[in-house]
């Protein structure tokens, strides 16, 4: 089912708010719950859970595991960016995510799967480093 031929409902557009606040970074679904809570908006965590796999489902989101603690992450899909599906760097310093724009990772993947017969998922690729803005 695709985004647009699912029901609206409330928490739905809420919680699409909220995605749309937060497209440059990655969050939880208690960060979600944490900030309907800090503004009066009564939205359980079940159903935070239930929209956010709905948005995976319509490809509005990924989902990450986070490689410290193994929580569910999520970060927003730019369906209009011609890199849609490249590889993500992510700050360690700020967090933010910045998609890879770079034709060499493709090249890069086809490398490894050629010569190494490994398969790299670039939706689930991502580099870990420091933003420029971070390293000044």
């Amino acid at each position: 089912m695709t985004e647009t031929k699912r029901k609206k409902t409330r928490h739905h557009l809420l919680i699409l708010a909220y995605v749309n606040e937060h497209k440059d970074t990655y969050f939880s679904a208690y960060d979600v719950f944490k900030y309907f809570n800090m503004h009066d908006i009564s939205v359980s965590i079940a159903t935070i859970y239930r929209q956010l796999d709905k948005m995976i489902e319509d490809g509005i989101l990924h989902k990450y595991r986070d490689l410290e603690t193994n929580a569910a992450l999520y970060f927003f899909v730019d369906k209009e960016s011609k890199h849609a599906c490249d590889a993500h760097m992510k700050c360690m310093e700020c967090g933010k995510i910045y998609p890879l724009q770079c034709t060499i990772t493709k090249e890069f993947a086809g490398h490894i799967e050629n010569e190494h017969h490994f398969f790299i998922d670039m939706d689930e690729t991502i580099l870990y480093g420091i933003c420029e803005e971070c390293n000044h």
